[in-house]
């Protein structure tokens, strides 16, 4: 069994894959978790609304996803399956997307959510989902999603609020609204409208470089920034196609703050930084032993935003011999009421060290743009971005 961790992948061993979510309610008379899969092209939208397959809609017209189990009770709680054939799938199908939704109240009222992909007979995959800080009534739960040629699972417990319609819509299905008498006059609309939410994954290419947030008056919350790469058997492999002793590869930053001040975030020299205080951006761990299936965490404190000026997200090899197109890295920036921004590594190069993306306050607002640039080591990227720091050997 192979167990990820939020922003976690790992391949699947067949085409054909069962997928179960199982919850238990802290109130047993609660209702039950809708679960419902979204068949997605490479935009992150339906092709039309027979590719959402849920209680209404239990089968999907090429046979490809249907429901096996709908809220049945397991002993302990509930689930509710689908079995997939992926081979079943059209060619502009690139992912399944797997949502919960309650109809009253926020995920936390769940005690339990686990997500668990078991390919036919192959090893199962399992997601233990945490609740306790869900504020939202809908989760995107986990996807099934092809690279490269390989079906593989993430865990993705990305929030969004609103019930089971308005996740729908974000996916691009149409909902029938119920008729409605005629509504008294509007007032007048304010002069801005409020942006709508879009939970849609972006994916920065060579073609599609940047993407940018507007400001926002309450702050962007808690930004996460995750590094992964091919997981195998629940431990990273020997990652760059190497046998014998995981290599070690670390996430970490260099940042400017607003007053100019300059400086770098990672485990080399045990500058793990800090999320309260400057600079507002703090290591979560490093993995050395590769046993992490869910990569290295990073978090900046969005709600001192206007601290920071701009980060460089890097990473590098603190062990081993670079092969950095074995690795199937990629680099998923998490930002709460929005989608997730993904940059793949997937450039050869035998440097050791690769300046992924740079994330940058414009006006207020956050600009994020793929960089994938390789250099030999920290001095040379430094020097490349314009951080005038000075470098020493350290180690962890």
């Amino acid at each position: 069994m192979v167990n990820l961790t939020k922003g976690g992948n790992a391949p699947l061993s067949s085409n054909k894959v069962q997928v179960t979510v199982a919850w238990q309610d802290r109130n047993p008379n609660a209702e039950e978790l809708d679960v419902s899969c979204f068949l997605l092209t490479d935009t992150k939208k339906v092709r039309g609304d027979d590719d959402m397959i849920f209680y209404g809609q239990r089968q999907s017209t090429d046979g490809s996803v249907r429901v096996k189990d709908l809220a049945a009770s397991d002993g302990s709680g509930r689930k509710t399956s689908f079995v997939t054939e992926l081979d079943k799938l059209g060619s502009d199908v690139t992912s399944i997307a797997i949502v919960g939704t309650t109809a009253a109240g926020p995920v936390s009222a769940l005690e339990r959510l686990s997500v668990t992909a078991a390919p036919d007979g192959g090893e199962p995959v399992v997601f233990d989902v945490g609740t306790a800080d869900a504020t939202e009534a809908a989760l995107i739960l986990g996807e099934l999603y092809l690279r490269n040629g390989q079906w593989k699972f993430r865990a993705v417990a990305q929030g969004f609020n609103g019930g089971l319609a308005p996740l729908a819509t974000n996916y691009g299905v149409v909902i029938d609204e119920p008729a409605a008498p005629p509504p008294p006059p509007a007032p007048t609309p304010p002069a801005t409208p409020a942006p709508s939410v879009n939970l849609s994954k972006v994916t920065l290419t060579k073609d599609k470089p940047s993407v940018s947030l507007a400001k926002k008056s309450d702050g962007f919350g808690q930004i996460e920034i995750n590094l992964n790469w091919t997981q195998t058997g629940g431990k990273k492999k020997g990652i760059f196609g190497l046998k014998g002793k995981a290599i070690d590869l670390d996430l970490g930053c260099f940042f400017e703050m607003s007053n100019g001040q300059v400086g770098a975030v990672q485990a080399l020299g045990n500058t793990f930084g800090n999320y309260e205080q400057a600079p507002f951006i703090e290591l979560a761990g490093d993995d050395r032993t590769g046993a992490v299936s869910g990569g290295e965490w990073m978090r900046i404190n969005g709600s001192q935003w206007q601290n920071l000026r701009r980060v460089l997200v890097y990473a590098f090899i603190y062990e081993g011999v670079p092969n950095w197109a074995s690795a199937d890295g990629v680099i998923t920036i998490y930002i709460p009421d929005s989608g997730p921004v993904e940059v793949p590594l997937n450039e050869a190069s035998n440097l050791g060290m690769c300046a992924i993306a740079e994330i940058t306050n414009d006006n207020g607002g956050i600009k994020f743009s793929r960089e994938v640039k390789y250099f030999p080591a920290h001095p040379q990227m430094s020097e490349q971005y314009r951080y005038p720091l000075q470098w020493r050997a350290g180690r962890k």
